[in-house]
């Protein structure tokens, strides 16, 4: 897109390629009738929702049958979709967005309120960490195995969490993809957050008015953004090692969190990291509510206090 042409104007049609081209996976909902994992259009088509292009005008029109076909998508297909089909058009976007010069600058007329806005390189940082933030999460999905019977799962009423998980013994396991999937996952995080930070920063720097800009820090005030950049620089901290984050309006109180744990493979069924369930219900407390060190001092998934009833506070 726009090739090694560094001016504004090529800038301008590599910025809104990358917005569209993502934008246009989310959108991609037409079908036509035939079930395959290439574009959400398919994948709908797969769970039987009417084709007809006025139920598929908008989000809020989608329908699905009340039974769901017996060869509807499985979380396998859903995952091969993500990985397959969206992971492509995020690094393209991402790669976009990397050609793009700082000193990019573009007034425009925004499509939701028809209102004219600018657009600048805070808003290129802005939008390469929101995708590679979503590049992450297509690795991370990738490196465990979430495979299930969706339409089993939907249209047996007598499934519940307890059954579901015991017939499904390897769902949330890591997959066989896991290692080079969590490597690509958390340097993409990484950036994510090293580019939301640079974001943060230069608009936060900016001396003219930001009323008009299309991404702005809004009202925030100067401690509220300091307070956010911390946050931000100690999640990244955490995923090298052990982390102690304080909370910045209450110092007392301090938390510490090791993602490197995660990301070099936590798999959440061997040994067991669930907590039991009685049909659809929690029945008892997390095994190991540090989730193998992930969670440190300060962080007790176990907190069992209102109510004490032997069920993680966080899962009522």
């Amino acid at each position: 897109m726009a090739g090694s042409d560094t001016s504004n104007d090529a800038d301008t049609a590599r910025f809104f390629y990358a917005l569209t081209r993502v934008a246009a996976v989310g959108f991609d909902t037409y079908g036509d009738g035939v079930a395959d994992n290439n574009s959400l259009g398919g994948i709908l088509d797969g769970f039987g929702s009417p084709s007809d292009d006025t139920k598929r005008s908008n989000f809020e029109a989608i329908s699905f049958p009340e039974t769901l076909p017996a060869d509807s998508p499985t979380g396998s297909d859903l995952q091969s979709f993500l990985y397959d089909a969206v992971r492509p058009e995020i690094e393209g976007a991402i790669d976009n967005l990397d050609a793009i010069s700082e000193d990019f600058s573009k007034q425009w007329t925004e499509p939701f309120n028809n209102e004219t806005v600018e657009s600048d390189y805070g808003d290129v940082l802005f939008f390469r960490a929101t995708f590679k933030g979503v590049l992450a999460t297509i690795y991370t999905q990738n490196a465990y195995n979430l495979d299930a019977d969706i339409d089993e799962a939907v249209n047996n009423d007598d499934k519940t969490t307890e059954s579901f998980l015991n017939d499904e013994s390897n769902f949330l396991a890591l997959s066989t993809s896991f290692g080079s999937d969590l490597i690509g996952a958390k340097n993409n995080f990484d950036s994510a957050l090293e580019d939301l930070d640079n974001a943060i920063e230069r608009m936060q720097s900016e001396s003219d008015p930001q009323e008009d800009d299309f991404i702005n820090l809004g009202d925030s005030t100067n401690a509220e953004i300091d307070q956010a950049l911390y946050y931000i620089g100690k999640v990244q901290d955490s995923l090298i090692g052990p982390t102690t984050i304080t909370d910045q309006e209450d110092p007392a109180n301090a938390f510490t969190l090791d993602m490197s744990v995660f990301f070099a493979g936590l798999d959440f069924r061997s040994p067991n990291l669930l907590p039991p369930f009685s049909a659809d219900d929690p029945a008892g407390l997390f095994p190991d509510p540090t989730f193998d060190g992930t969670f440190g001092a300060g962080i007790d998934l176990n907190e069992d206090i209102d109510p004490a009833d032997g069920i993680p506070d966080i899962l009522q």
